[in-house]
């Protein structure tokens, strides 16, 4: 992805450029003198492990807690739209039709204007 924004990209000047991309995980890249770093073992831009909170309720998928991940990336959303879900008429219908919610569920309860997934979004955004 930062090889095809560096070099497709609007701002393809080919200046030094950091790339981050949150997703369902947490990922970066970073091009310096024109050339991508990949580190010592081809995962420098592996950032989603990095740990950022104390907060040991925070797991990632892979289980560690206070990972970056945990606390901004799609599935912590997921695992916490999930819980909450109650509270929205939204996401509470998405759950009725399939028993769970996908991350597309949450893009269209964004798009639908839900209130409670709007909070969630926000409240990664601000952390």
């Amino acid at each position: 992805m930062t090889l095809g924004e560096w070099t497709q990209g609007q701002n393809n000047d080919r200046r030094d450029m950091l790339f981050l991309k949150v997703g369902t995980r947490v990922g970066s890249g970073l091009i310096m003198h024109g050339r991508l770093l990949r580190g010592e073992r081809g995962a420098d831009g592996d950032i989603g492990n990095t740990h950022i909170t104390n907060d040991s309720k925070r797991l990632c998928r892979g289980g560690k807690p206070g990972c970056l991940e945990a606390v901004a990336g799609g599935w912590a959303l997921l695992i916490e739209a999930t819980q909450s879900a109650q509270e929205s008429r939204t996401l509470h219908s998405a759950i009725s039709k399939r028993g769970h919610l996908t991350l597309g569920d949450i893009g269209q309860a964004v798009i639908a204007n839900d209130p409670l997934t709007i909070k969630l979004i926000d409240q990664r955004a601000k952390q």
